[in-house]
């Protein structure tokens, strides 16, 4: 599925949902995402620097900072978002909450599962992705 295609759904769904974790009204998928003190602490503890007025809808253009290698960065941003949707799902459904920790762990175990779909010259960004999750905790 397109990456464009991915945040149109992200971003449809995340306003259909109320987010009770950042304190607001309807969730919108740009504080949930980026802006919430959680994934604000994320982004942070990568090393990924979020500007203010920073939305979603521009996520393809993500600051990538120069730990992280840029082939695949949009892969390696899509695993982010996806480990913080679901650790809001885990709260609005379950009333679950994960550390800060736990969600790096579940982004390298997810990017572990990702190497094997990335082309074979490519695999190795994987271990780095991993070792960037893995430094992060």
């Amino acid at each position: 599925m397109a990456f464009g295609v991915i945040v149109a759904q992200l971003e449809f769904q995340f306003h259909q949902i109320t987010e009770r974790n950042c304190n607001h009204k309807p969730s919108q998928a740009t504080r949930l995402i980026l802006h919430c003190a959680f994934a604000a602490s994320l982004w942070r503890s990568l090393g990924v620097v979020i500007p203010a007025d920073f939305s979603v809808r521009d996520l393809r253009k993500l600051p990538r900072p120069a730990t992280i290698e840029a082939a695949h960065y949009e892969t390696f941003t899509l695993i982010c978002c996806w480990q913080l949707w679901k650790r809001r799902n885990s709260i609005v459904f379950r009333q679950e909450t994960t550390t800060l920790r736990q969600t790096l762990q579940a982004c390298k175990a997810e990017a572990r599962a990702w190497c094997c779909r990335l082309p074979r010259d490519a695999r190795s960004i994987g271990d780095h992705w991993c070792s960037i999750f893995s430094l992060a905790m």
